[in-house]
């Protein structure tokens, strides 16, 4: 278990369907102290051109469907963390 005032950054991972999940945009690099210890929120942002170069993004097909997100934390020492399937995040895109 990483200990969160070690977390030193974060990436968002995303995908579509069965396909694997792959980092999407940049690490939100380096988290503060507040955000690290759960007093602040990490905020992140992803553009449009981001989101599209998910595999599958439904807009880009010009389907529609649902798009999973995980948070992948790192620390001090390069260990990783992911998020578990009971956190991640679903959105219907349409």
């Amino acid at each position: 278990m990483m200990l969160p005032w070690l977390m030193v950054k974060v990436y968002v991972f995303a995908r579509t369907g069965s396909n694997n999940y792959a980092q999407v945009g940049d690490a939100h690099d380096p988290v503060t102290a507040d955000e690290s210890s759960g007093t602040s929120n990490i905020s992140i942002t992803l553009t449009a051109v981001q989101l599209a170069t998910i595999t599958g993004w439904p807009t880009a097909s010009g389907d529609v469907g649902d798009v999973d997100f995980k948070i992948r934390s790192e620390d001090k020492a390069g260990n990783t963390t992911d998020t578990e399937d009971a956190s991640k995040v679903t959105i219907h895109v349409d």
